[in-house]
């Protein structure tokens, strides 16, 4: 979608931080920003349990490393 936006065939929904470096160069432009809500980052729903998979621990921990403070 990057590529195609760019070569300006038409406009993309994308994650801002993929094309920072297309807005600074100005190769691209923010459109509808003022319909555009803020992602606050991803939820994960889970049930409360006495002893947890080891597996879904693991996820759980990939997960809160990988995100931002």
């Amino acid at each position: 979608m990057v590529d195609a936006a760019l070569a300006g065939v038409g406009i993309a929904f994308l994650k801002e931080e993929s094309v920072v470096d297309a807005f600074a160069r100005g190769d691209l432009v923010p459109l509808l920003t003022d319909w555009s809500v803020p992602f606050p980052g991803y939820y994960l729903c889970y049930p409360q349990q006495r002893q947890m998979a080891p597996a879904q621990r693991a996820v759980i921990d990939t997960i809160r490393a990988a995100a931002p403070d």
